[in-house]
């Protein structure tokens, strides 16, 4: 790699900021899969809750565990309950 291509393209930074469930988390590569992000929260996020990517006025999208994403600083993620069971109403039973 030539000294001019070097300098053309700085260095991505070692970590980087992303969001989970409004708490900041250093990333440490600018690529990682779903288990991965998952690992980051303290405590990691469980395999009882789907983790979401919070796109600004687009559809989130929901990651999988083996999915690859590239990270961008700031990005945010979201974790829900991966199934919700609701609640019985109280006259159903009645």
């Amino acid at each position: 790699m030539s000294t001019e291509t070097q300098k053309a393209k700085p260095p991505k930074p070692d970590k980087v900021p992303i969001f989970i469930d409004g708490t900041k988390y250093q990333a440490h590569a600018h690529q990682l899969t779903g288990t991965q992000i998952r690992a980051l929260a303290q405590p990691p996020v469980g395999e009882d809750r789907d983790l979401w990517l919070d796109i600004v006025d687009e559809l989130d999208e929901l990651i999988n565990d083996d999915q690859i994403v590239e990270l961008v600083d700031k990005m945010r993620f979201f974790t829900v309950p991966r199934v919700i069971n609701p609640g019985q109403h109280p006259a159903a039973g009645a």
